[in-house]
């Protein structure tokens, strides 16, 4: 389980999604609408092989792109 702590500046509808670097995604979630402020989202990683992810997170029009490392 990976666990990313992000801050919203406006409530927003907030996606993640886990993405091998082949380009396949893993692991989609929806954490729906989330208000203004700092929120913790834990994303499960049990779908994904060891090695480097991309994890994609979309709130409204902003989307940030983190590297993660999976290791078994």
């Amino acid at each position: 389980m990976a666990h990313v702590r992000f801050e919203l500046p406006v409530a927003s509808e907030v996606t993640a999604s886990v993405i091998d670097l082949q380009g396949r995604v893993v692991v989609r979630l929806d954490a729906g609408m989330l208000a203004q402020g700092t929120h913790d989202m834990h994303v499960p990683t049990t779908e994904c092989e060891s090695g480097t992810h991309l994890l994609k997170i979309s709130a409204g029009a902003t989307t940030w792109t983190l590297r993660m490392v999976v290791m078994r």
